[in-house]
């Protein structure tokens, strides 16, 4: 037994620390899968402004419902890049007008076309991007820090400190009712709007006992999947 583990057998719940919030009847357990990624990443949703020029960095399944967010506030300045074509036209299919493969293409030089500059920055991409987002940002622009890269980053401290940017983190506290209510609140009214695509994001589907093939095809083939749903039981 281990609290958090999402594949332990039980889980550990303190109900006056942890909230929990009844599932509505209108979502299918598919669906309710991506809840907690939802949850992860409308925490970030408040540094970004519906006229904001925004850069997505990464279309995984946290990047993907980033973009999902950003159209559902009313963002129309956005430019989404990853690096495998399969998560750049699921980006398309879901609203995005501008794409970017960074493998073949220059990012920053496609956004100083498009925008100039950036106002936000987002990294969903767990690597090292923090120096490339800075050199995108007008002076006093948000970098929000989502993607957290194993080991150290290294950017240019220098240029961050004279443009003024501002690194977006999620709250120490995000689990106290200050910041847990209003976020919910948030997030369920993208739910009730029923303005993000779920299941659009699913590419795969495996049993229980072939989980450990699932997670092996996201690490090591990630240019062939987006979201990958186990199934232990009936679907809802």
């Amino acid at each position: 037994l281990r609290y958090g583990a999402a594949f332990a057998d039980y889980q550990l719940v303190n109900i006056a620390r942890d909230a929990l919030f009844p599932l509505p009847d209108s979502l299918s357990y598919d669906e309710a899968t991506f809840i907690e990624v939802l949850w992860a990443t409308s925490l970030y949703m408040p540094y970004i402004e519906p006229q904001d020029r925004v850069v997505l960095m990464g279309l995984g399944p946290s990047g993907t419902l980033f973009l999902e967010q950003c159209l559902g506030i009313g963002v129309n300045k956005l430019i989404c890049a990853d690096q495998h074509d399969l998560r750049l036209n699921m980006a398309r299919r879901l609203g995005a007008t501008i794409t970017v493969n960074t493998q073949r293409e220059n990012l920053e030089a496609i956004v100083k076309e498009k925008f100039g500059e950036a106002d936000v920055c987002i990294d969903a991409t767990g690597r090292d991007v923090y120096d490339m987002g800075i050199r995108m940002l007008r002076p006093d622009g948000k970098m929000v820090l989502y993607g957290v890269p194993d080991g150290e980053v290294r950017f240019n401290g220098t240029l961050a400190f004279f443009k003024g940017t501002r690194f977006c983190i999620r709250p120490h506290d995000f689990k106290r009712p200050r910041i847990l209510e209003p976020n919910f609140a948030r997030m369920r009214g993208m739910l009730d709007k029923r303005c993000l695509d779920f299941t659009g994001h699913v590419t795969h589907r495996f049993p229980l006992e072939r989980t450990e093939e699932a997670i092996r095809l996201a690490i090591e083939q990630p240019e062939k999947c987006l979201g990958i749903i186990i199934e232990v039981g009936e679907s809802r």
